[in-house]
């Protein structure tokens, strides 16, 4: 008979110091809403936050970074990428937190932990271009009066120190987390008690069959094939096969070893 097996098959950062065979009493909860930051969401910025401010009292800035309008979300998390590789090259704390915002059109605003010089190498970068990078000055104004105007009605329940808030439901496209930390602040952040932890909401990916129908539009809209020798009638075989219902070419290509190329004109005659 197989033992029954009392420790899990795969140990994370958050359960490797506890006790084998230990099992959390309840799952974690999602925080995610698909009309607006909430709650919760609200609580862990403000709490991600005040670590990073007892941080940069002993070395470094708050700073923030706003991406343009309509930036993809691959843009944003190499934007984030190249901020916390910029923070280990200068020794610093590699904390920072974003927050999505979907008017007029989907874009983030990350406040790290940085430096006058890693400021200006993201000015400078090809992956920032387009993004303002600016000094916090006021670090609890910009949680609650800034970065949390898309919450959702029920997340400023009871509470009279946020900002205002913009009416109608702030859907974002494929949903997910609209707060998020980097995994250096979240871990320490939940080991200090300031965040609590979450059950993490990934956006959702497009649909198999819309994927690939753009890679078949990607395919059509590819030019013709480079002009060679060896294809003489490459002009002539190519609309063929642009005109064909399946798009593919029903003739088969000339063979290279059936092919001479002073009778196609490709070697000038002796």
């Amino acid at each position: 008979m197989k033992p029954v097996q009392v420790t899990p098959s795969i140990i994370v950062d958050r359960l490797e110091d506890a006790p084998s065979g230990a099992v959390a009493s309840e799952p974690l909860a999602r925080t995610f809403k698909p009309h607006g930051v909430t709650g919760a969401e609200v609580k862990r910025f403000n709490g991600a936050l005040h670590l990073m401010k007892k941080r940069v009292r002993v070395e470094g800035e708050l700073w923030w970074l706003t991406t343009p309008k309509g930036s993809t979300r691959s843009e944003i998390a190499a934007i984030q990428k190249r901020i916390t590789r910029l923070q280990g090259d200068h020794g610093l704390y590699c904390y920072s937190a974003w927050v999505f915002e979907t008017k007029p059109a989907l874009h983030a605003h990350i406040v790290f932990i940085g430096n006058p010089v890693i400021a200006a190498a993201l000015k400078r970068s090809a992956v920032c271009r387009g993004c303002d990078v600016d000094f916090v000055s006021d670090p609890d104004g910009l949680a609650k009066n800034c970065l949390s105007k898309e919450r959702t009605p029920q997340a400023g329940y009871g509470r009279s120190d946020l900002g205002g808030r913009i009416r109608g439901s702030h859907r974002i496209e494929g949903g997910g987390d609209r707060v998020r930390l980097s995994r250096e602040l979240e871990r320490d952040a939940i080991e200090a008690g300031l965040v609590n932890d979450w059950r993490h909401t990934n956006a959702k990916r497009k649909p198999a069959q819309e994927r690939k129908e753009r890679r078949c539009i990607r395919k059509r809209r590819r030019g013709p094939p480079v002009k060679s020798c060896f294809f003489p009638n490459w002009r002539s075989r190519y609309l063929a096969c642009t005109h064909s219902l399946k798009g593919t070419c029903r003739q088969p290509w000339p063979r290279r070893s059936s092919f001479d190329a002073s009778s196609a004109g490709c070697l000038k005659p002796s």
